[in-house]
C-alpha cells in the first residue's frame, strides 16, 4: 500500500517536472490552473447567492405566516355592526350605562335600535312628529346618523358657543322651518330587498323662497338702517334689527306656506336586530336650510 502512495506521488512530481520543462505545457498549466480557480470560485459564489436568496425567502416566509397569525380573526364577521355589538361590553366599560333601546357607537355617540312593533310608515310619521315638535329624543329614537338632528345640535351644541347674530339668526331659522312642517301625504314609495325602503312624502312649511314681505315695510325699513349705520354708526344694532324682522316675519301666522317633496331612507338593520329607522334625511335637512339660494335676510 505505502508502495502504491509512494509511486502515485512519484508520478505526479515526474508530471509536473516534464510540464515545466516544456514553455508551452507551463503555459497551459497555468492557464487551465486560473481557470480552474475562476470556476470553482464562481461555484462557490453562486452557491452562496443561492444560500442567501433562499434565506430571504423563507424570512419573507416566516414574517407572513408571524403577520396572519397576529390578524384577528373576522370569519364571524359580517361588517362592522356584528363587531359593534361585540364591543358593547368595552364600549359600556368606557362611556358608562346606555340608555334602554340604544347601544354605544365607536365613537362614544347613541346608536337607537328602534321599536320592532312599528311598521316603516309609522316610524317615517313618528319621525316627523319628533322634528315638528322639536323632540329630539324621538328624532334620535327614530333614526340613525340623522343629518337634521346632527344640525340642530350643532346649532344650540355647548361646544358652540362664540355664535355673532348672523349665526343665531340662521339657527332661529332653521328651528322655525322645522316648526312649521306639516305633513301633508306620502306620494310613493320605493321598495328594495335589503330592507330599505324610500318614501317620496310631501309636506307643507315656510316659503322661504318668498323675497317680497318686507316691501310694504320699504320705508320703514331703510330709514332705520340709515339712522343705525350712519347717524349713530352701530352696524350690530343694524344687523340685529334686520334679523329681528325677518324672524319675526317667519315667526306670524300670517308667513306664506309651500308645498315641497322629500325623500326619505327607512332602513332595518339586521346585524343589530333594529326596527325600522330613518337612515337618510339629508335632503330635509338641505331644505330646511334652503342651500340652494339665498336667505332674505342676504338678499
Amino acid at each position: 500500500m505505502k508502495k502504491k502512495i509512494k509511486g502515485f506521488f512519484t508520478s505526479i512530481v515526474n508530471l509536473f517536472r516534464n510540464i515545466f520543462k516544456s514553455p508551452k505545457l507551463t503555459v497551459v498549466f497555468i492557464l487551465c490552473v486560473f481557470v480552474g480557480v475562476i470556476l470553482v470560485s464562481g461555484a462557490v459564489n453562486n452557491r452562496k447567492q443561492t444560500d442567501e436568496r433562499q434565506k430571504a425567502i423563507d424570512a419573507a416566509r416566516q414574517r407572513e405566516a408571524e403577520e396572519a397569525a397576529s390578524e384577528p380573526d373576522l370569519s364571524n364577521f359580517n361588517g362592522s355592526d356584528v363587531r359593534l355589538m361585540e364591543s358593547q361590553d368595552d364600549l359600556v366599560a368606557t362611556y358608562g350605562a346606555v340608555p334602554e333601546g340604544y347601544i354605544w357607537d365607536f365613537d362614544g355617540t347613541l346608536l337607537s335600535l328602534g321599536d320592532k312593533s312599528l311598521s316603516a310608515e309609522d316610524v317615517l310619521y313618528a319621525y316627523f312628529n319628533g322634528v315638528r315638535s322639536l323632540d329630539f329624543s324621538m328624532v334620535q329614537k327614530y333614526s340613525r346618523n340623522s343629518t337634521v338632528f346632527d344640525t340642530y345640535n350643532e346649532y344650540f351644541s355647548s361646544d358652540n358657543k362664540n355664535v355673532d347674530y348672523y349665526d343665531s339668526f340662521l339657527r332661529n331659522m332653521y328651528k322655525e322651518v322645522l316648526l312649521s312642517i306639516q305633513v301633508d301625504k306620502v306620494v310613493d314609495v320605493s321598495v328594495f330587498a335589503n330592507n330599505k325602503q324610500v318614501y317620496t312624502v310631501e309636506i307643507t312649511m315656510l316659503d322661504l323662497s318668498n323675497k317680497d314681505f318686507w316691501r310694504k315695510d320699504e320705508d320703514e325699513i331703510y330709514n332705520n338702517l340709515y339712522v343705525y349705520s350712519l347717524d349713530e354708526s352701530d352696524s350690530a344694532k343694524s344687523e340685529s334689527y334686520l334679523y329681528d324682522y325677518v324672524l319675526n316675519y317667519y315667526k306670524n301666522n300670517k308667513a306664506l306656506v309651500q308645498t315641497k317633496t322629500v325623500n326619505i331612507v327607512v332602513e332595518k338593520y339586521k346585524d343589530l336586530d333594529t326596527g325600522w329607522l330613518v337612515s337618510d334625511d339629508s335632503e330635509l335637512d338641505t331644505i330646511c336650510k334652503y342651500k340652494e339660494s339665498n336667505l332674505t335676510v342676504s338678499y
